[in-house]
């Protein structure tokens, strides 16, 4: 029986609505540039309902820079454009807190757009973007985000073992970088799991799992969607190896959190109730399960439309069930 997963990081869903020939700043260069902007109602919204904003800037081929974006306010979420308006990086949390970094190497010289954007749909508040060179640190980092790059396209191959020690590499950099409480650390921790984890070595996945989720709570507090992704995560872990006891909790509580902070329509609400009605159905609980598959196949059929294959999943899950019983 196939069913619906959270990938080991968070998803994107941002997309623009207007192209970076919009854009509402002059263009600086790399060395100069530093704003205080505000989302709000004035700003662009994009096709998730978010805010954002667009910043252009000069840069040279080979250039390594680092776009920070800060807010006390609101979760901040950066989208590199290139002149064609290609997307060359995004960052929900990479700088500190709910704040955003992108390192990166321009790959030509020429006109860059920035997208200040919001996590949360319809979220404003003031925030601080600032392009500088890259230093020393910045380099690492830069070095570990390709790294974690190389790890997605070997899984993406189905060459997971391979993946292992670039993810370990990456990790080890941000723990020396950055420090072991990061909120990046977590992140590669969450991912480094997610690699054993498939693997069935559950033993070294577990801590792996539990670290990060200890970091996101301690940096985003215990309502936050990337704990909602640990506990899920966790969860995943524990239904893998059959201990269902341990299962549902972790299911339900990240449940509750995607409900309460992204809306009770969003596809992660979705992804948890068809994790959770696989957990009822491999316990012989029927009922229970149809229900919340029945659920998950109406949110996403309202998200993603009919056709969408994550609703064949949907529907490939019901008919197993009824096979079931």
């Amino acid at each position: 029986m196939s069913s619906l997963r959270l990938h080991p990081n968070p998803q994107l869903p941002h997309l623009l609505a207007q192209s970076p020939s919009q854009a509402q700043s002059s263009s600086p260069t790399v060395a100069s540039f530093s704003f205080n902007g505000r989302l709000d109602a004035n700003s662009e919204t994009a096709g998730d309902g978010s805010y954002y904003n667009l910043h252009t800037f000069e840069g040279k081929a080979g250039q390594a820079i680092v776009i920070e974006m800060s807010s006390s306010e609101l979760d901040t979420y950066l989208i590199l454009l290139n002149a064609k308006g290609k997307r060359l990086a995004e960052n929900d949390d990479g700088l500190s807190g709910t704040d955003a970094q992108i390192i990166i190497e321009l790959p030509t010289t020429g006109t860059y757009t920035v997208v200040a954007n919001s996590y949360g749909v319809g979220a404003t508040g003031s925030y601080q973007l600032q392009i500088r060179a890259a230093n020393t640190d910045d380099t690492a980092l830069s070095e570990a985000a390709q790294l974690d790059q190389q790890v997605i396209e070997l899984v993406q191959q189905g060459r997971n073992e391979a993946a292992i020690p670039l993810a370990e590499r990456s990790l080890q950099i941000r723990e020396q970088t950055l420090g072991e409480t990061h909120s990046e650390v977590g992140e590669s921790l969450n991912s480094l799991a997610g690699l054993y984890r498939f693997q069935g070595n559950y033993m070294v996945a577990e801590p792996l799992y539990q670290r990060s989720l200890q970091i996101r709570e301690q940096t985003f507090g215990n309502n936050h969607p990337d704990v909602a992704s640990s506990l899920n995560n966790l969860a995943l872990l524990y239904q893998d190896q059959r201990n269902y006891a341990a299962a549902e909790p972790f299911y339900q509580r990240a449940l509750q959190i995607f409900e309460q902070t992204l809306g009770e329509n969003d596809l992660n609400v979705a992804i948890t109730l068809n994790n959770l009605a696989s957990l009822y159905q491999e316990q012989r609980n029927y009922g229970a399960a149809e229900s919340l598959y029945q659920r998950s196949l109406q949110m996403t059929e309202q998200a993603l439309g009919a056709n969408h294959p994550d609703v064949a999943t949907s529907l490939n899950n019901l008919a197993g069930l009824y096979q079931d019983r």
